[in-house]
């Protein structure tokens, strides 16, 4: 918003006729500090305009925003958070442990596109580089990277170049990659939503999808907390028990 203001500033673009003003992944934005960015792009734009918030999960920022800025509004809510065609598991072990237990995993798993999500860039970076090393075709992702490069590996992934793309909460939401087969959160997510971000990257387009959480101790808390909050049940991983 900050980068439309300018413009709008600079009156390189007329808004005040606009009808319609759309506040995509506006849980994400006003989390990032772009509430007071948005609210006066409202008032740039006609009285009569339309406001519009999509977001995947009503943060209390979300609520904010709407009791201060939209005293008239309709709460519209379209499917269920986490969709029912994704099979979710979890496993308990050891931070040390975590790396054998991906190779294991991906031996006994076919599949054609994984994404396994981390809290750090070191760490996608560290991951898929030991996934290299035992030949699986894997890749970064991470706010590192250019946008450019971003577009490359997601590219490489889409196009069956690499099978699985190791990657930060940037690419949790507002980016497409179609048919994943799987996701896994090697790090289990610093915020409750980001949950739901991640796993919705799979059991799409009418397809089953899968997910595996790698819970160490110091994460067992916080994991319960997503599983309470959003009424979940999600199994132990049975992986393990296979010859």
């Amino acid at each position: 918003p900050g980068r439309l203001i300018q413009h709008v500033n600079e009156k390189n673009i007329k808004v005040g006729e606009v009808k319609y003003l759309v506040f995509d992944e506006s849980d994400q934005m006003f989390d990032q500090g772009f509430t007071e960015d948005c609210a006066y792009l409202i008032t740039r734009v006609s009285n009569q305009v339309q406001l519009i918030l999509s977001s995947a999960t009503l943060t209390e920022k979300v609520k904010a925003f709407i009791d201060q800025e939209i005293p008239s509004y309709h709460l519209l809510e379209i499917g269920t958070k986490i969709p029912t065609k994704i099979v979710q598991e979890k496993i308990y072990c050891e931070i040390q442990d975590k790396n054998e237990l991906l190779l294991k995993f991906f031996s006994k798993r076919k599949f054609k596109r994984a994404m396994i999500f981390c809290n750090t860039k070191n760490k996608t970076e560290n991951l898929s580089e030991f996934l290299q090393d035992h030949k699986i075709k894997a890749r970064s992702l991470s706010g590192r990277l250019e946008q450019r490069d971003r577009q490359d590996r997601l590219n490489l992934l889409k196009a069956g170049q690499i099978s699985v793309l190791v990657t930060t909460d940037v690419a949790a939401r507002g980016l497409h990659v179609p048919k994943v087969d799987l996701v896994i959160n090697y790090d289990i997510p610093t915020r409750d939503e980001f949950y739901v971000h991640r796993i919705g990257r799979t059991g799409r387009d009418n397809r089953q999808g899968y997910s595996l959480s790698l819970i160490c101790p110091e994460d067992e808390e916080r994991f319960l907390r997503i599983e309470t909050k959003h009424n979940l049940e999600i199994k132990n991983a049975k992986f393990l028990e296979t010859s």
